[in-house]
């Protein structure tokens, strides 16, 4: 799936439609950050994994959900 430049907030709720595992992002200046790319649909830690490479967060699992946090370094 192509996701053009749109804020990680869109990002995740376009990425949850298409897997069981939902990604999360509770802190409202990670959600406005930028992102564009090409990721698989349905692969929320291939996502998750990419966004701490290029974004000041770290991916937290519980289960069914994956929490995008600001990075506290």
């Amino acid at each position: 799936m192509y996701i053009s430049i749109v804020t990680l907030e869109d990002a995740v709720a376009e990425m949850n439609r298409y897997s069981d595992i939902k990604l999360r992002v509770d802190d409202p200046a990670l959600a406005a950050e930028r992102v564009s790319g090409t990721f698989a649909a349905g692969e929320p830690e291939s996502f998750a994994e990419s966004l701490e490479l290029f974004l000041p967060l770290r991916a937290v699992r519980h289960g069914q959900v994956i929490m995008l946090v600001p990075n506290d370094r």
